[in-house]
């Protein structure tokens, strides 16, 4: 699509800025009639950055490992509906742990980013079962996974936690309350840093469910118990759009 041209006048005559939609004009004039003459990224034609991190779940890990659909595609594809400028980076490594290697991969690819002057504006962060499934607990889960969320912070971008998802252990396997003992933290976090500029929740446990789902349900969205089948993974991306798709417009 192409972007629309709108230029400032009298007051900012000789001022163009190229805008993607007309709520976004409406915002940047408000910003320069107030005073605040630093646009953001949009509105200088940079490009909204946001990258998908986490295990197999966001490397889109399927039909037993045959193919790899990750939502992170999709979700570009219908945030460029909104801003065409948006790209998504996927980042997944299947079989990844939080208390491994995750962490560290995480801080040197914010950093990479960084010292290329391409920093992003979000970060989408789906981690934790792995080490849940390891035996690891919950409370030493979290602990890196909050080690990791204040990561983004200091990269300056915004953060999108997401909790674990039921699984065919649900809920009979020992570790399951671990799982949803993780999940209860994960919520606390965005809740305590969910102001303006903070975190956001995407609680999958409760917007992709196992246990609840009938047999039909969980043939569609779940392809071996645990990992999600392309459909699953495309319920993933709608759900982050809707998510996001006023934020990044």
């Amino acid at each position: 699509p192409v972007l629309n041209t709108w230029r400032a006048k009298p007051m900012y005559s000789g001022l163009v800025i190229r805008c993607s939609n007309k709520v976004q004009r409406v915002h940047v004039l408000w910003m320069l009639l107030a005073g605040i003459h630093t646009l953001p990224d949009s509105a200088q034609g940079g490009p909204v950055r946001i990258l998908a991190f986490g295990d197999s779940l966001t490397e889109g890990w399927t039909n037993e490992g045959s193919l790899m659909h990750p939502y992170a595609n999709r979700l570009q594809l219908l945030l460029r509906q909104v801003n065409p400028t948006v790209e998504v980076i996927e980042s997944g490594v299947s079989g990844e742990r939080v208390l491994v290697s995750m962490e560290s991969r995480l801080a040197s690819e914010l950093a990479d980013a960084q010292s290329r002057g391409s920093k992003y504006d979000w970060v989408l962060l789906l981690a934790g079962v792995n080490d849940i499934g390891y035996g690891r607990p919950a409370e030493a889960v979290f602990s890196g996974l909050r080690r990791m969320y204040q990561e983004v912070g200091r990269h300056g971008a915004r953060l999108v936690a997401m909790t674990c998802m039921e699984n065919a252990g649900t809920p009979l396997s020992p570790r399951d309350p671990q799982r949803v003992h993780l999940n209860i933290h994960i919520r606390e976090y965005c809740a305590r840093h969910n102001g303006p500029h903070g975190a956001l929740l995407l609680d999958l446990e409760k917007l992709i469910p196992y246990a609840s789902a009938s047999p039909e349900e969980r043939s569609a969205m779940f392809d071996d118990g645990l990992h999600l089948t392309p459909k699953g993974y495309d319920r993933m991306s709608d759900l982050l759009h809707e998510l996001l798709k006023d934020k990044v417009a």
